[in-house]
């Protein structure tokens, strides 16, 4: 079930509810999406969660798919803040809230500036990280984070990796 929330003047997002099969198991989860994305990459993992008794929200953040596209208010606190709203007036009982990627990054910002909201984070590919700080270099860093290059290789070279 689809709802709209208004979370600040002229700003509503598109949330959507998720009922459990069978009796509610608390706690709920709030799936958050990344900076190119919208709460429909949540389906999977809303689907599962649902199977388990769970109570899940997927939300478009400000911005993103059904929700509203203002002029300003991108900033990672201001998004914090748009679901600090909508977690108070959906009435969410501190949910597990999960952020993938940049949706980390503000499900992060969440749990530091609304510490009572929340109950648990999860960062999926997200969260601050500076690499700068750990690789002086460009080229040091690309190195370091770049996959195996594992083609041409036999299976028994890569067992490791798979």
């Amino acid at each position: 079930m689809t709802e709209r929330i208004e979370v600040s003047p002229g700003v509503e997002l598109a949330a959507d509810r998720w009922a459990p099969y069978g009796p509610a198991r608390p706690p709920t989860f709030l799936l958050v999406h990344g900076l190119a994305s919208n709460a429909r990459m949540w389906d999977g993992v809303a689907q599962a969660l649902t199977a388990m008794g769970h109570p899940v929200v997927t939300v478009d953040l400000r911005g993103h798919g059904r929700s509203s596209k203002p002029d300003d208010g991108y900033d990672v606190p201001t998004v914090a803040d748009d679901l600090a709203a909508l977690i108070e007036r959906m009435g969410l009982d501190r949910p597990i809230a999960a952020g993938q990627s940049w949706g980390g990054n503000v499900v992060l910002q969440l749990a530091s500036s609304h510490p009572t909201a929340v109950r648990a984070i999860a960062l999926v590919d997200g969260g601050w990280i500076e690499l700068s700080q750990g690789f002086p270099k460009l080229a040091d860093c690309l190195a370091a984070l770049a996959p195996p290059r594992l083609a041409g290789r036999l299976l028994k070279e890569v067992a490791g990796y798979i």
